[in-house]
C-alpha cells in the first residue's frame, strides 16, 4: 500500500481544493482582519501606558509632588502639567485598553462562531466524499481485522485442545478487543 499515491487521486485533489478554499474564505472576511488590527492596537496601548507610567515615575522622582513645592522651587506649574498631562493621557490609554480588550473578548466569539460555521459547512459538503473513501475501507480493515483475530484464536484453541503449551508461540496482540471492532463496524452502518 502506498499512501502517498491517495494525493494523486482526483478525488483527493478536488477535497484539499474545496478545504482550501473555506479556510481562505475565512481569513479574508473582516473578522479575523479586525482581531488583528484590535490585537496590535493593545500591544501599542500596553506599551504606550509602561511608557507613561516610566515618565511619571521619573518625574515623580526629580519633580517636588506639590504645587507649593513646585514654586519654591521656581519651576512655576510646567512640572505639575506635564503630570497632568501624563495622568490624562494614562486615562485615556486606560479607556482605550478596556474597548480593545471588549472587542477583542467579544470578537473572539464571532471568529470562534464564524470559524465553527464554515466547519459545520465544509463537513456537511464533504460529508459524501468521507463516506464513499473513508468508510468502506474502514468497513473492510475492520471486517479483516475481526477476520484475522478469528483464525488467530481457532489456531491457538486448537494447539490448547490437544495440550500444547503455547508459550514460545509468539503470539499476535490485536490492538483492539473484539468488542470494540464489533461495536465499531455497527457504528460505521449507521454512517452509511
Amino acid at each position: 500500500m502506498n499512501l502517498l499515491k491517495i494525493s494523486d487521486d482526483p478525488a483527493w485533489v478536488r477535497i484539499n481544493k474545496r478545504v482550501t478554499e473555506r479556510v481562505a474564505n475565512l481569513q479574508s472576511s473582516p473578522v479575523p482582519q479586525t482581531m488583528t488590527s484590535l490585537q496590535t492596537s493593545l500591544v501599542s496601548i500596553r506599551e504606550r501606558k509602561s511608557q507613561v507610567e516610566a515618565e511619571l515615575a521619573a518625574l515623580s522622582a526629580k519633580e517636588p509632588a506639590s504645587a507649593w513645592r513646585s514654586a519654591l522651587a521656581g519651576r512655576g506649574d510646567t512640572a505639575l502639567e506635564a503630570r497632568d498631562q501624563l495622568r490624562a493621557e494614562y486615562a485615556e490609554l486606560e479607556q482605550r485598553e478596556r474597548f480593545a480588550e471588549s472587542a477583542i473578548k467579544e470578537g473572539r466569539l464571532e471568529l470562534d462562531h464564524a470559524h465553527g460555521k464554515d466547519s459545520r459547512d465544509a463537513c456537511d459538503e464533504l460529508k459524501p466524499d468521507y463516506l464513499k473513501l473513508v468508510v468502506p475501507k474502514a468497513r473492510a480493515a475492520a471486517r479483516q481485522m475481526l477476520e484475522a483475530m478469528e483464525i488467530e484464536q481457532r489456531f491457538v484453541d486448537v494447539l490448547l485442545d490437544h495440550g500444547v503449551r503455547i508459550d514460545h508461540l509468539g503470539r499476535v496482540f490485536f490492538p483492539m478487543s473484539r468488542e470494540r471492532l464489533e461495536k465499531f463496524l455497527r457504528e460505521i452502518e449507521e454512517l452509511g
